[in-house]
This record gives C-alpha cells, sequence and structure tokens, in this order.
C-alpha cells in the first residue's frame, strides 16, 4: 500500500496583522492537498523567520512561541499516524478536524469486537457460556490476523468493509485456514452481528453482509443408538473419574440438557409438579428459551448417586468442565469400543434421536422437549434411522401378510 505524503508548513499572514502583532498558522498537505489551522499564536512581525518557518532569535517570546509550535506539531503528527495506521485513506482535512477536536470518531472493526466482547463477558456465568465468550475471542483473533497478513493493517474503520473485504475472508478461512465451511459460519456469525448493528445504528450506509450467501453444508448429526447407549451404561470403569463423566453424559442423553445447563442444575430448579412427579424447571442458557423436562428413574439414580458430593452447595450435580468431558468421551469409547468420536453434546442428539424421535415421540413435543426456539431446528435431528426402517418395513409386513395372500 503506497504511503500517504505529510507536511506541516508553519507560516504568517501578514495581511491579518492587527495591533502590530501577526497570527500564525499551520498549513497541512496530504497528498498535495493542502487545508490550514490556526494556531492561536501572535508575535511582532519582525520576530518570525520566514525562512526558517520559526520565531527568530532566542528572546523569551520566541522561545514561548517555538515551544507551543513544536508541540502543535506533535500533536497534529500525532492525528495523522492515528489516521493514517488505522484508515486506508487520509486526508488534510480529517488531520486537521481530528486536532480540533471536531473530527467524526470512525468506529473500527476491531474495536467493535472488543466492545461486543467486553459486554458479553458481563453476562458469562450468567445467562453466557465461558466456552462461547472464548469463542468469540479466538474469532477475533483470527480476523485480526486477516488484515495483518492480508491486508498489512492492524485495524479497518467500519465506514471502510464492503463485499468484496466479507468474501475475501470468507476465502482466507476456507483457503489458507482450511477451515470446514460450517466452521468458517461460526467465524463469520459474530462478524455479521457486529457489522448489522453498525449498520442499523447508521454507521455504516449499506451492510457488506446484505448480499453475501455463504456455502452451507448440513453437518451430519452424531448420536448413539439404543445398543450403543446401553453399552456404555453398563460398563464398569475401573477410573472413577471416568464413571462421572459417563454418568453425566447419561443424564444428558435421557433429559437432552446441554452440558452448561447440566452444570448450572440447582436443586431449585427440581420442582414436584401437576402429575406429582419431579421435574427440572429451567431456561437454556444458551438461548434463554424456558424447557420442562420430566425426570425419569435412570436419571433420578444419577442424582441420587452424587448426593453426596455436592452435599453443601446448591447444584444438583458435580459436573466436570467441557473440554475434560469431551477428552475423557473419546478414551471412553474406545475402551468400551464404540467406534464413533463421543462429544457431550452427542448426548443431545442422542435424545433427540434415540430416545425420543425414534421412539414416536412427536417432533413439535421433541423441540419443547429441547428448548428450541424454532422447530426447524429440531427437524435438523428427524432422520430415519436404519433401526426405524427395518421397524416400518416389519410393520408393513404384518399388515401385507393379513390383507393379502399369494397362490401357489
Amino acid at each position: 500500500m503506497r504511503r500517504s505524503t505529510f507536511k506541516i508548513l508553519f507560516y504568517v499572514n501578514k495581511q491579518r496583522m492587527k495591533e502590530g502583532r501577526i497570527p500564525v498558522y499551520a498549513r497541512l498537505t496530504v497528498n498535495g492537498r493542502s487545508t490550514f489551522v490556526n494556531c492561536r499564536l501572535t508575535l511582532p512581525p519582525a520576530l518570525w523567520d520566514s525562512k526558517a518557518n520559526k520565531a527568530a532569535g532566542k528572546s523569551h517570546e520566541a522561545q514561548t512561541v517555538n515551544r507551543k509550535l513544536e508541540h502543535i506539531r506533535t500533536q497534529i503528527e500525532r492525528h495523522y499516524q492515528r489516521i493514517s495506521d488505522r484508515d486506508a485513506y487520509v486526508t488534510a482535512e480529517r488531520v486537521k478536524l481530528a486536532y480540533l477536536g471536531m473530527g467524526e470518531e470512525y468506529e473500527t472493526l476491531l474495536e467493535a469486537f472488543d466492545k461486543f466482547n467486553r459486554d458479553f463477558k458481563q453476562h458469562v456465568g450468567v445467562d453466557r457460556a465461558q466456552s462461547t465468550y472464548r469463542k468469540y475471542d479466538n474469532v477475533r483473533k483470527r480476523l485480526a490476523e486477516f488484515l495483518r497478513e492480508k491486508l498489512h493493517r492492524e485495524d479497518i474503520p467500519l465506514k471502510e468493509l464492503t463485499e468484496t473485504f466479507i468474501t475475501d475472508y470468507d476465502l482466507y478461512l476456507r483457503g489458507e485456514k482450511g477451515l470446514t465451511p460450517s466452521c468458517v459460519c461460526i467465524y463469520i456469525k459474530p462478524l455479521k452481528m457486529i457489522v448489522t448493528k453498525a449498520h442499523n445504528e447508521g454507521m455504516i450506509a449499506r451492510n457488506p453482509f446484505a448480499d453475501y450467501h455463504p456455502k452451507k453444508t448440513t453437518k451430519e448429526r452424531g448420536y448413539l443408538i439404543e445398543s450403543e447407549l446401553q453399552t456404555l451404561m453398563n460398563h464398569k470403569f475401573a477410573f472413577e473419574g471416568y464413571g462421572k463423566v459417563r454418568d453425566m453424559f447419561v443424564f444428558s442423553c435421557f433429559t437432552g440438557m446441554a452440558h452448561a445447563d447440566v452444570k448450572g442444575l440447582t436443586q431449585e430448579m427440581i420442582q414436584r409438579s401437576f402429575d406429582g412427579d419431579l421435574w427440572i424447571v429451567k431456561r437454556r442458557q444458551k438461548t434463554d428459551t424456558p424447557f420442562k423436562i420430566k425426570l425419569c428413574g435412570i436419571t433420578q439414580r444419577i442424582i441420587a448417586r452424587y448426593k453426596r458430593e455436592v452435599s453443601g452447595t446448591n447444584l444438583v450435580l458435580p459436573v466436570p468442565d467441557i473440554a475434560y468431558c469431551n477428552r475423557v468421551l473419546k478414551k471412553i469409547a474406545a475402551e468400551v469400543g464404540i467406534g464413533k468420536t463421543i462429544t457431550y453434546h452427542m448426548a443431545r442428539h442422542t435424545f433427540a434421536t434415540t430416545n425420543a424421535l425414534a421412539q414416536g415421540i412427536r417432533i413439535e413435543v421433541v423441540s419443547r422437549m429441547l428448548g428450541h426456539t424454532n422447530i426447524k431446528t429440531t427437524q435438523i435431528y428427524a432422520k430415519v434411522t436404519d433401526d426405524m426402517l427395518a421397524k416400518g418395513f416389519d410393520e408393513m409386513a404384518d399388515i401385507y401378510s393379513a390383507k393379502y395372500s399369494l397362490a401357489r
């Protein structure tokens, strides 16, 4: 990128002399275009050195004027440097307005991202998860890498964002960073939120995401089938920590609750409902959507198993951190002979697919159980499994046998 040319020249205007004193001005020139700034200084015409562009001599007044001029030069250069480092374009008028304190503040992309992350962090532990904050922090770092590596800039004003910037960033994530389409969406989504907010608030005239339509792929939702879940539940682990992670995972398989919601489950959230049974009455941490889950025998036994461990707290279960759970679940899968990469979130998929939809539970009911805000989200789980297919053919075979006969 070609660097702007910048000059500061101090001069006097003798035509504006008043009471024997002339005013001092600063001419700012950027790429050949100039403007001037009144330095708010005056001095006798004989005291000005037109060749050196400063006050002449070593008198007290000359030294005072030169010291103030040097301070003005430093301040103007600082504003120029700030605008030059941050923006792709610099004009003499912008530098002048910035120095006079009248310039428009051009919020930058990373500044907006930092503000978003600071606001989000205040909600961590209240209605947002620490893992989500870490994700947004990583997105910010990746965006800063793109600015440095591809644009050779430390930041960019929101006003300079274009459709090309968005598509180039998308290509950078897919090509140079090798991210899958689903991961690209994870990195693009918070950026879109911030830019759209800036557009809605009038900070940018056009939303560069208006015509951006990323290529999406439907990710296969992993889950455990009944036999795999039963194998996992029957296994006895030598290491107590493995057993605990397994139990937390199974609890989610029979409640559909995400890790953050199980970890935040407190005693007052378990209530005896209209039917006399125990229910979990809670709001999803991710979406703040209310949901209700009836405790079955398996989940009640898991709660009772850890009652002593959580005594003295208000928690229902001693749930380890998500990163630890996922590490252990991979080892558990290998130990029990399940040929799948198990993550904690797979428990939620298992609840939806194996323990709910495959058992004939209506999708509208499953959607409420999962605390989804949109039934389209639940439809992702509504796949026809091999077990469901076999069951369907068996039911059809029974119908055929009863209704049809074939001559010998």
